[in-house]
C-alpha cells in the first residue's frame, strides 16, 4: 500500500491565486512558509499548496499573504516543462482540509495602529473547511460527488430514558 501525507503549519507567503478551468473546477493556490529553527538559526521552508472545489473558493475568500494556516494534504510530484524547454519538477501539496484564523498578527497590529481594533473583542474563531473529496488526477479532474449525510428518524417522546 502506498501512503503520502503531508500536514503544515505556516503563513502565507502570497496572495491565493485563483483560477477556474473550463470544466468549472475551482483551483486555488497557495505558497506556505514554514519556520524552522536549527542551532539557532531561522530558516524558512516554502510549500506550494493546491486546493480544489469548495475548499479553494473559502482559501481564497478568507485568506490572505500572512495569515496563519494549517494544510493537511497528500504529495504530488507536479511535472512541467518551462518556456525554454527544460523539464522540472515541484512537490505540491493537493489540500484536503486547510484551516485558518481570521485575522493574521500582523493584520491585528495595522488595525490597532488605526484605531479599529479593540482588545476586549473576543479572540477570532478558527474557521475549518474539509474537502469531501481530493482529486487525484492533474488539474481539471472531474470530482466524485460528496456521500449524502446520514438521516435519524426522531425519536418518539415516550421512548426517552429519563
Amino acid at each position: 500500500m502506498d501512503y503520502s501525507k503531508a500536514t503544515i503549519i505556516g503563513r502565507l507567503a502570497r496572495d491565493p491565486s485563483f483560477k477556474m478551468t473550463q470544466s468549472g473546477m475551482p483551483i486555488c493556490e497557495i505558497t506556505v512558509a514554514v519556520n524552522t529553527f536549527s542551532r539557532g538559526e531561522k530558516t524558512a521552508s516554502f510549500f506550494d499548496v493546491v486546493a480544489f472545489g469548495k475548499t479553494a473558493e473559502i482559501v481564497n475568500e478568507k485568506t490572505r499573504k500572512g495569515d496563519e494556516v494549517l494544510v493537511d494534504g497528500e504529495l504530488k510530484i507536479d511535472r512541467f516543462e518551462t518556456k525554454t524547454g527544460e523539464k522540472r519538477e515541484k512537490i505540491v501539496i493537493i489540500a484536503s482540509t486547510v484551516r485558518f484564523s481570521f485575522h493574521s498578527d500582523g493584520q491585528q497590529k495595522a488595525a490597532q495602529q488605526q484605531g479599529q481594533y479593540q482588545q476586549q473583542q473576543p479572540a477570532p474563531q478558527r474557521q475549518q473547511y474539509q474537502q469531501p473529496y481530493a482529486p487525484r488526477a492533474q488539474y481539471g479532474a472531474t470530482p466524485a460527488p460528496a456521500p449524502a449525510p446520514a438521516q435519524r428518524p426522531p425519536a418518539a417522546p415516550d421512548s426517552l430514558p429519563f
